[in-house]
């Protein structure tokens, strides 16, 4: 069986988001159905101007589809540069008697409130899990514990794809206004339901 690509999952979660069918996002996308389908169990992997169609379709940005894999520093590093290029960040952190930032105590903070209180939950979430995880429970309590860590790993799953949701724009060039990009109108590919 092939596995999922983020891509693919991606386009679920956003698609079951919106309470569509592939059918009916393969109809707003000006796309088969059976390309979504592929796309969604990983037979495929959509280019970029597939993934275009589909975020225009289901109301997100292209970014909110297409996966970011980082496996070198630099990958990473041009990330940050990015997020500083088009949104802002300042860094700060202890300095040596040189005035230089100590790298191990560096600091990022972004120029962006909806950025900063977003990723601010995340931390902060992510925070208790590990204080959760750090417990430890007795015998009697272990089940218990585990099932609360699993439902707590969830939870921060669930937020995490609500804020990559979210759609707000940001960005120096938008002169710090934040304006939200609403899905576009789906109701012509739903169908009532069936009444008997």
């Amino acid at each position: 069986m092939t596995e999922q690509s983020p891509a693919g999952k991606r386009i679920r979660y956003f698609r079951e988001r919106r309470g569509l069918t592939q059918r009916q996002l393969g109809e707003a996308a000006g796309i088969l159905e059976a390309t979504i389908r592929k796309y969604e169990i990983g037979q495929r992997n959509p280019k970029p101007d597939q993934i275009k169609l589909i975020a225009d379709a289901l109301g997100v940005t292209p970014n909110a589809l297409a996966p970011v894999v980082i496996e070198t520093d630099a990958d990473a590093v041009s990330l940050i540069v990015a997020v500083d290029d088009q949104i802002g960040i300042t860094f700060d952190g202890k300095k040596d008697s040189k005035g230089k930032i100590d790298p191990k105590t560096l600091t990022i903070h972004i120029e962006d409130g909806f950025v900063n209180d977003a990723l601010a939950r995340w931390a902060n979430a992510k925070s208790h899990l590990a204080a959760l995880k750090a417990q430890k429970p007795s015998k009697n309590d272990k089940a218990a514990h585990e099932a609360m860590v699993a439902e707590y790993e969830e939870a921060i799953q669930k937020a995490k794809q609500s804020l990559l949701d979210s759609n707000k724009l940001v960005g120096k060039s938008q002169g710090n206004a934040i304006a939200v990009k609403t899905p576009p109108d789906l109701s012509k590919h739903l169908k009532p339901p069936k009444t008997d």
